[in-house]
């Protein structure tokens, strides 16, 4: 009678063994015997796109055998009983599904009476889809036998609570972090109810980087349509600086964490820039010789070098280019000029100062391309380039 039975009759009766038994709580399954004793791995710190795997593995190999060791992991979607069977460890898939291979970067590694132990401590699971199932089991390689996989353990991350949002706001020492919380079906944050706020750094870039810094309570809490929204106003930044941050939320004890975002503040003072030009006129004129009088507005007095460069060819010319573009050097500085007997400001021109200079004995059939330069922290920028026809101004 049991001849009669198909190859698709038994792997069913074995699918609806295996969903008795996991309905009756068994949540390990066994892949196979094998002579490394797999002990217990614990899942920990499970947030919305990370957990944390703590166990050991022993067995008579010796260090110089083991290659590799540590979890790999799958979301659960498919039937565990037959992963061992269908797992492809070159490609790291099974059943055309994508596994993981979390390896232990560093070795611990102990003797006793001959057989050797080796530990994972805090290996970090990152990059989880929230409110997930996945499926887990320890692994060891060896020069050996090859691959030998423990039991498969699941576990599922928990809903994505906490959102990093976009930094705004930035200036060159200051910068506003943001940050929401699904309301869910309990209360939002606030005192007594939950505790929200950043991480944030320069240095450090990562999440477990970012959680040994300092906490930045956030100063803002507001209800909008399904979610809460927090911020905090940074203060005494550097200028020109990228920031690492993360948004947090902590309740019942337990914290969750969005995503690492990253912002870069301004350049406080950026000298002249492209957007203003250099405005030129006719200072003094004899015959078909002019004196020309180049202006441009500039945001500080702190640069390193300031002045203009020009050229008859170079129709963006530059204080590198020493063949056909020529540099002139100023320190001549105005708050206001006098324009047709009108008092202009630097503030109406887009800058706070006007830096200014002489060209003297230009023939009047002469083409110049004009554009003030500064020099910051060894940075060089420039206006946009002035054509000017020399005989035209009058």
């Amino acid at each position: 009678m049991l001849n009669n039975i198909s190859e698709k009759s038994v792997k069913t009766l074995v699918t609806l063994l295996f969903i008795v038994m996991f309905t009756l709580g068994t949540a390990t399954v066994a892949l196979a015997s094998s002579t490394v004793n797999f002990e217990n791995s614990t899942v920990s710190n499970i947030t919305g796109s990370s957990a944390t795997i703590n166990g050991s593995l022993s067995g008579e190999y010796t260090s110089n055998e083991v290659k590799s060791y540590g979890v790999l992991y799958f979301k659960g979607s498919y039937d565990v009983l037959f992963f061992k069977e269908s797992l492809d460890l070159k490609s790291l898939n099974a059943n055309s599904q994508e596994v993981t291979m979390a390896a232990v970067t560093v070795p611990k590694v102990s003797q006793k009476n001959g057989k050797y132990t080796y530990t994972i401590t805090d290996l970090n699971l990152t990059g989880l889809s929230s409110n997930t199932e996945y499926y887990y089991c320890e692994y060891i390689y060896t020069s050996g036998k090859g691959y030998e996989l423990g039991p498969v353990s699941n576990f599922t991350t928990l809903a994505k609570v906490v959102t990093t949002e976009q930094a705004n706001n930035i200036e060159a020492n200051e910068a506003t972090l943001n940050g929401t919380v699904d309301k869910g079906k309990g209360k939002g944050p606030g005192p007594g109810v939950a505790d929200t706020g950043f991480y944030c750094s320069a240095v450090a870039s990562t999440l477990d980087q970012l959680k040994n810094t300092n906490e930045l309570s956030s100063e803002e809490v507001r209800t909008e349509k399904r979610k809460w929204k927090f911020s905090r106003r940074l203060t005494g930044l550097q200028s020109g600086t990228k920031y690492y941050y993360v948004a947090y939320e902590t309740k019942d004890g337990v914290t969750n964490f969005g995503s690492v975002e990253c912002f870069t503040t301004t350049v406080k003072y950026q000298g002249v820039q492209k957007r203003n030009k250099v405005n030129i006129s006719c200072d003094n004129r004899c015959g078909d010789r002019y004196d020309l009088r180049f202006l441009a507005t500039i945001d500080t007095l702190n640069a390193d070098s300031v002045g203009f460069v020009y050229s008859e060819s170079n129709h963006n010319p530059t204080i590198e280019d020493g063949t056909c573009s020529k540099v002139i050097p100023t320190t001549t500085v105005y708050d206001e000029v006098t324009v047709e007997g009108k008092k202009v400001s630097a503030h109406s021109r887009g800058g706070n100062y006007f830096i200014a200079c002489i060209l003297k004995d230009i023939p009047e059939k002469t083409k110049l391309y004009v554009r003030a330069f500064s020099t910051i922290g060894g940075v060089t920028t420039y206006t946009s380039a002035q054509k000017v026809d020399v005989h035209k101004l009058r």
